[in-house]
């Protein structure tokens, strides 16, 4: 393999990796601002 063949693979490995973690960042916000708003609620009603 050629310098430039590897580095592009280099390059997509890290892209992937990248748009993987983006991925599972927006899930898992989405799922804590589900359960916040829930929770958010319950706590009003025990409070009030």
């Amino acid at each position: 393999m050629s310098f430039w063949e590897n580095s592009w693979d280099i390059f997509w490995w890290f892209f992937a990796a990248s748009v993987f973690f983006a991925y599972l960042f927006c899930v898992f916000a989405i799922i804590g601002d589900l359960f916040r708003d829930q929770f958010e609620r319950i706590k009003s009603r025990v409070l009030v």
